[in-house]
């Protein structure tokens, strides 16, 4: 007895063939529909002299990247990236984001931040961080322009 692939599984299967697979569904590709994607960065100090700075982003809340520049993160023309702050070193990267057609945003209030991760119980790390600022408001972040 051959094994028969019914029209149910074929309408499941993704068109690109891989199984398993959504389209959007990773930080590289495109959502689906088009649509601005959000990203969420916590910048944090690596040192405790503080004179480097380490930048962690998400789009998920699951999936978490480590950079030391804005230029890495791959946001393109019409994404949107929220951020706790913007130190004074990162400026230029911030700056080449907005040349890139990227809407960036900083938080008005850090210690909102803090409050909101007490709320939800958060742990304070980079991850509880970006998780607090995804349940932020829009309307808590300024525009940088």
């Amino acid at each position: 007895m051959g094994v028969e692939s019914s029209p149910v599984s074929d309408r499941r299967r993704p068109r690109d063939g891989r199984p398993g697979h959504v389209p959007g569904s990773d930080a590289s590709e495109p959502p689906m529909g088009g649509g601005a994607v959000k990203f969420y960065a916590d910048i944090h100090r690596t040192k405790k002299s503080g004179e480097g700075f380490r930048i962690t982003y998400t789009t998920d809340g699951t999936t978490f990247k480590h950079t030391d520049c804005f230029d890495e993160i791959p946001a393109g023309p019409g994404d949107k990236l929220f951020m706790d702050t913007i130190p004074p070193q990162h400026t230029d990267g911030a700056i080449e984001l907005l040349r890139r057609g990227v809407e960036v945003y900083y938080l008005r209030r850090l210690t909102l931040l803090e409050k909101i991760r007490k709320e939800h119980k958060l742990p304070k790390s980079a991850r509880g961080d970006i998780r607090a600022l995804m349940s932020i408001e829009e309307g808590w972040f300024r525009r940088v322009t």
